[in-house]
């Protein structure tokens, strides 16, 4: 689904009565956190992030980056498709991904928690987190805590 942000902004409102109703009914068995994720979703549907690849300056929907890094000063967002730079810190990429389900593993990675395909304990307190691509990122373990926490661990 392709939806511009002011289509997903006019919904809004009516999203926001419809979950209301739904929540009135217990009997659909929904659950406010599942409804009100949806609204998140469309929210934040036209989120884009952009990245320099080979000169070029790229748009890049945020969930098609499976973690981003810093590197030597550099920030770097990391895709199936490739890696590509991008001027903004990693403080500020949190903030803008703060709806989407990333997760901070270290001082100088963040993980799309949605391309997470299996979690393994380290050495050190530390998890190892398998993405979809096969690559390993490593979470820190004062980080650790906080990814137990979106497990419901």
């Amino acid at each position: 689904m392709n939806l511009t942000k002011e289509a997903a902004n006019s919904l809004l409102p009516h999203l926001s009565a419809l979950r209301r109703e739904l929540h009135h009914h217990p009997e659909l068995a929904l659950e406010e956190h599942q409804t009100a994720r949806l609204i998140e979703l469309l929210r934040l549907a036209d989120a884009r992030l952009t990245g320099e690849k080979d000169g070029e300056t790229c748009i890049l929907d945020g969930a098609e980056v499976l973690y981003i890094d810093t590197v030597d000063r550099g920030t770097f967002l990391y895709t199936a498709g490739g890696v590509y730079e991008t001027r903004l810190r990693l403080y500020e990429l949190e903030g803008q991904l703060a709806g989407w389900d990333f997760v901070r593993v270290s001082k100088s990675a963040i993980v799309n928690f949605d391309q997470v395909k299996s979690l393994r304990p380290d050495l050190g307190g530390r998890l190892r987190l398998t993405l979809s691509n096969g690559e390993v990122v490593v979470a820190n373990r004062q980080y650790v805590p906080a990814i137990k926490a979106k497990l419901g661990l």
